[in-house]
C-alpha cells in the first residue's frame, strides 16, 4: 500500500442535528442535504481543495493552503446562509465547520488519516451551528490576510493528543445577517392587498417536503406578513382544498408529488381553479419540463436550485403580478424582445392578453370577458403576432422576456 506523509489543511464539517431533522421530514432533510453538497463542492475545488469525502452528513477536504481552506470555509457558511431561509429554529439546516494545519498520511485512494484530521473533527465538534472554528496553526497561517475576526475561544484537550490546541472562532467580516426584505419587497404584495380591498393574500402551497415549505412560507411572509399559506403535502390534500371554494390568488405547485403525475395534478388544479394563476417550484429545471408546465397552464416556474435570493426576488416578481423563467429559458429565444410599449394591441387584446399570461383556457377567457370563443380566438392571433410567437407557451416566454405582468 502506497502511502505518503505530506502538510495540509484540513476541512471537516458535519450537519448539526442531522438526526433529528431526519426524524422531522426525510425526503426533505435529504433534499437540503444535497443542497450542503453542492455548496461545499463549488467552494472547494477553485479554493485548490479535494473534496475527500462526503459520506452521510460530513464533509472532509483537504487543501493546498490555509488560506484557501479558511476562504472556502467562509464561502461555504455565507452560501448557506442564503440557501436556506429563517425558518423555526428547529428545521434549520446549519452546519459546523472545524479546520486545522497539520501533517496527514494520505492513502493512494485519495483518502487521509492521521492526527491532522482527529484534530479537525474536535475542532468541528466544538463550533456552534453555521459557525467556523480553527486551529492556532490556521490562525497563525491566514492572520492579516483574510477579511475575519478570530475570537480566543478555548484550549481543546483532543483524545490521543498529548497537547492542547488553541481553538478560536471564527467569523467573516462582512457575514450576513439575518435576511430582511428590502423596501420595495415588502410593498409588493402590500400595494397586491389594497387592490384586494384590503383582504390579506391566499396562497395553496402544494410540496411534499415540509422543511422547503416551511422556509419558502418564511419568505412569503417577509414580502408579506399577513399572508395567509394553506399546505398541502400531497395531491389528495391539494384537490380537496382546491375544490373547497377558497378564494385563492395564487398556486405555488411542485411537479415531483407522489401519487400523481405533476403535470396531471397541474391540469386538475388548473380546472379547478381555473383563474388562478399556478406557479411551480420544481427541481426539475430542463426546458422541456418547463415548456410542458407552461403548455398545462403555469404561469411561471421557480427552479428550487435557484440561490435563495432568487428565490426571494421570484416570488416577489410573481405576488407583483409578474411572471418569473428561468433565464436559460428566456434566452433560448432568439428573437429580439422590445418594450412592452411597442405591443399595437387594442385594450380587448390586452386583457386577452392578461387572461393568457394567468393560464386560462379560451373557454374561461370568454366567461372571464363575456365575448365568443370566435372572438377569442382572432384575439389571441393579434397577440401572438404582436408579440411574434406561434403558441401560448412562447407567448408567456416573451412576455416574460419583455418584463410583462398580469396587470399589464
Amino acid at each position: 500500500m502506497h502511502l505518503r506523509r505530506r502538510l495540509a489543511a484540513i476541512l471537516l464539517a458535519d450537519v448539526a442535528g442531522y438526526a433529528r431533522l431526519m426524524s422531522l421530514d426525510e425526503h426533505g432533510t435529504v433534499d437540503a442535504l444535497q443542497t450542503v453538497h453542492a455548496i461545499c463542492r463549488k467552494h472547494i475545488a477553485p479554493n485548490q481543495g479535494r473534496v475527500v469525502d462526503m459520506a452521510g452528513d460530513s464533509i472532509l477536504a483537504v487543501f493546498e493552503t490555509a488560506i484557501g481552506a479558511v476562504t472556502a470555509a467562509l464561502g461555504i457558511q455565507r452560501g448557506l446562509g442564503t440557501a436556506f431561509p429563517v425558518a423555526t429554529a428547529e428545521r434549520l439546516m446549519r452546519i459546523r465547520i472545524g479546520l486545522h494545519l497539520g501533517d496527514v498520511v494520505e492513502n493512494a485512494d485519495g483518502t487521509v488519516y492521521g492526527d491532522g484530521v482527529n484534530i479537525a473533527a474536535r475542532l468541528q465538534a466544538a463550533a456552534e451551528p453555521g459557525g467556523i472554528i480553527v486551529s492556532d496553526a490556521i490562525q497563525g497561517a491566514v492572520r492579516g490576510k483574510v477579511a475575519a475576526d478570530f475570537v480566543d475561544a478555548r484550549d481543546l484537550q483532543i483524545k490521543n493528543i498529548a497537547y492542547p490546541v488553541r481553538a478560536y472562532q471564527m467569523k467573516a467580516e462582512n457575514q450576513l445577517s439575518t435576511y430582511s426584505p428590502s423596501a420595495t419587497e415588502t410593498t409588493v404584495a402590500a400595494e397586491s392587498r389594497q387592490a384586494r380591498s384590503g383582504r390579506a393574500m391566499k396562497i395553496l402551497f402544494v410540496d411534499d417536503h415540509a422543511l422547503f415549505r416551511e422556509g419558502v412560507a418564511e419568505l412569503l411572509r417577509g414580502l408579506d406578513p399577513e399572508i395567509e399559506i394553506l399546505h398541502a403535502a400531497n395531491a389528495e390534500v391539494a384537490l380537496a382544498q382546491a375544490a373547497a371554494g377558497t378564494d385563492f390568488d395564487f398556486v405555488l405547485l411542485d411537479l415531483r408529488m407522489p401519487g400523481m403525475s405533476g403535470l396531471d395534478l397541474l391540469q386538475s388544479l388548473r380546472k379547478e381553479l381555473p383563474t388562478v394563476p399556478v406557479i411551480v417550484l420544481s427541481a426539475d429545471e430542463s426546458r422541456v419540463s418547463v415548456m410542458a408546465a407552461i403548455d398545462k397552464g403555469a404561469m411561471g416556474y421557480i427552479p428550487k436550485s435557484c440561490p435563495w435570493a432568487v428565490m426571494k426576488q421570484a416570488l416577489g416578481l410573481v405576488l407583483a403580478g409578474g411572471i418569473y423563467l428561468p433565464p436559460a429559458v428566456l434566452a433560448f429565444r432568439e428573437v429580439p424582445a422590445s418594450k412592452s410599449g411597442e405591443l399595437s394591441l387594442t385594450p380587448r387584446q390586452m386583457d386577452v392578453l392578461r387572461c393568457l399570461l394567468r393560464g386560462m383556457p379560451n373557454k374561461i377567457i370568454c366567461r372571464e370577458l363575456g365575448i365568443s370563443e370566435g372572438t377569442i380566438k382572432s384575439h389571441i392571433a393579434a397577440v401572438f403576432s404582436s408579440l411574434q410567437v406561434h403558441n401560448r407557451s412562447e407567448a408567456v416566454v416573451e412576455a416574460s422576456r419583455r418584463g410583462l405582468h398580469v396587470g399589464v
